[in-house]
């Protein structure tokens, strides 16, 4: 990490948020927009390494997310090792608080009285892992356990939290950001003039910049300085047309000059913009669109949680009805089996008649040919 003139607190708490993004990445891989994750690279690099390479890589030794990085590190230059350290920590610090306040918090692990336990696993003096305990019993007198009436109170507790966070989200209103702006569509430089432009600011901002020649030909000198003027100016570019960023202290004077005095016989018009926008200002309206991100995020999970519970109903009613069905069918079939078995008693009564029947006729047959015979 480069070294900076950092007090201790604020390098413990950018370690700290380090830490956290690397949690944050784990918990909630999908909370951040590509935009978003190149803002927090350019910070974090620009906080532990300084200013970017003033070159972009070469054409073809990088792929295209190689390149974005670098020109979001490149939008970052002017802030100092501090700022990013603050910067980077503040969105962090702010993207946990938004993830705790939106995700149910985790059910903590039961805990077990009596020295060296934890979990029914004991760690014995040199050993670099865990054993299981062998003689520990269910129900031991002196273990603590979780009551599920206040699991239950826990859950209300923490779903009312999360409804609270949200509708905190929901009724929040986006911050203002109030810049001052200095613009022109063209504007003329004499051959051998100056112009200069006072602008006043309140706080450090991020100062943007752009200017193009409209009329005439270039190139010319755009400079940006302080009043009183710095040695060496915060901007100095002599060219046909631009366009950048930089951060300026603040509260002061800036003053944005137009030099056209290389020049002998050709005046030029320009077409300039310059906006100073308040870096606090940029950061809450950053962390308010983040927070509304994520909000709309719990939202969308909230339906698909909403309609994956709804199909689950529709599901277990069609399971209930075929459940219902199958049990008057297996009725209908027990009633038709106790029908089938009483027409096949009543079939074999029958039979059995028939057979009689049948013996008796034989019987009186044979009767009648022995009296005939007598006769």
């Amino acid at each position: 990490m480069a070294q900076v003139n950092a007090n201790p607190a604020l390098v413990e708490r950018f370690s700290k948020a380090i830490m956290a993004a690397r949690n944050l990445s784990e918990r909630a891989p999908n909370l951040l927009t590509q935009p978003q994750k190149l803002k927090l690279y350019a910070l974090f690099q620009q906080a532990s390494k300084g200013p970017p390479p003033s070159e972009p890589p070469p054409p073809g030794t990088v792929n295209d997310l190689d390149h974005a990085k670098w020109e979001a590190w490149r939008d970052v230059r002017a802030i100092s090792n501090q700022q990013a350290m603050e910067s980077y920590s503040q969105i962090i610090e702010n993207l946990e608080e938004l993830v705790r306040a939106s995700l149910p918090s985790p059910v903590p692990p039961p805990q077990f009285s009596g020295p060296g336990r934890h979990l029914g696993m004991h760690a014995a003096a040199g050993d670099d892992g865990y054993e299981e305990d062998e003689d520990e019993d269910d129900g031991e007198e002196g273990d603590e356990y979780y009551d599920d009436e206040e699991d239950e109170d826990e859950d209300d507790e923490d779903d009312e939290d999360e409804a609270l966070a949200l509708r905190l989200v929901a009724q929040e209103v986006a911050p203002q950001v109030t810049a001052t702006v200095w613009s022109t569509a063209a504007i003329g430089v004499g051959a051998g003039d100056k112009l200069d432009v006072p602008l006043v600011f309140d706080a450090t901002s991020r100062c943007t910049y752009s200017f193009s020649i409209v009329s005439g030909s270039g190139p010319v000198g755009f400079r940006i300085n302080t009043v009183p003027p710095q040695p060496a100016p915060l901007l100095s570019l002599y060219e046909s047309n631009a366009e950048g960023t930089l951060e300026v202290l603040g509260p002061a004077l800036l003053m944005v000059t137009l030099d056209n005095s290389a020049a002998t016989f050709n005046s030029v018009e320009l077409r300039c913009r310059v906006c100073l926008e308040p870096i606090a200002a940029l950061a809450e309206e950053s962390r308010y669109k983040m927070r509304k991100a994520m909000y709309e995020k719990v939202l969308e999970r909230a339906a698909a949680a909403d309609g994956l519970a709804k199909a689950a109903r529709m599901q277990r009613e069609a399971v209930d009805k075929a459940a219902t069905r199958l049990e008057e069918l297996r009725r209908a079939v027990s009633s038709a089996r106790s029908e089938l078995t009483g027409l096949v008693s009543t079939l074999r009564a029958q039979k059995m008649e028939l057979a009689l029947g049948k013996r008796e006729l034989q019987t009186l047959k044979r009767t009648l040919r022995e009296k005939v015979a007598q006769k």
